[in-house]
């Protein structure tokens, strides 16, 4: 499979769980790029949609997008942007959510409008958010909401907060999981 990992704000593609997972996918015989998105800490909706269509192109069956945080609304706004006829192996979200977040207002620029995800989620074979009871960032009823709008199976990480090395996760074995439930039911 063609993987993807999309970060979110203020992340760095060497930080977190992000490597841990691109090696343990990338030894499985996939082939996983971490997408690295300019200016994390100021994100540029433009600067951060022609990255994804720049490293993504297209996408099919064969790719599987895992995306934490806001690179989970910069995902799905990449999805809704493409030619119609295309079809999704697989969508993973860490702590995904739409709307705005009360603790980070400098954002809300950013995350101004939403794509329309049930449209989306007919497209995407396979799909999974994970997030946490605790995440003092995105609020667990936000990336709930998200997981239904999707159809997507849940699975709730006790304690996991937002998922970023300072939470303790430079391993997150629930998105190893789940990436290779996508990869089993391609094949």
């Amino acid at each position: 499979m063609r993987i993807f990992i999309i970060h979110g704000y203020s992340a760095d593609v060497e930080a977190h769980w992000f490597p841990w997972l691109a090696e343990q996918l990338t030894a499985q015989g996939h082939r996983v790029s971490i997408v690295e998105l300019p200016t994390p800490t100021a994100p540029v909706r433009q600067e951060w949609d022609a990255r994804l269509a720049a490293k993504i192109g297209t996408v099919d069956e064969d790719t599987l997008l895992i995306a934490h945080s806001l690179g989970t609304i910069t995902a799905l706004r990449f999805l809704s942007g493409l030619e119609s006829g295309w079809r999704l192996g697989g969508f993973v979200s860490v702590a995904g959510f739409l709307g705005r977040l009360s603790v980070i207002p400098e954002i809300d620029n950013y995350l101004a409008d939403s794509p329309e995800v049930a449209a989306l989620a007919a497209r995407i074979d396979v799909r999974t958010m994970i997030y946490s009871d605790n995440d003092e960032v995105v609020p667990s009823t936000a990336s709930r909401t998200l997981a239904e709008l999707l159809g997507a199976e849940q699975v709730v990480v006790p304690g996991g907060g937002h998922f970023l090395a300072d939470d303790g996760f430079t391993e997150l074995p629930e998105v190893l999981a789940a990436a290779e439930e996508v990869a089993r039911q391609r094949r």
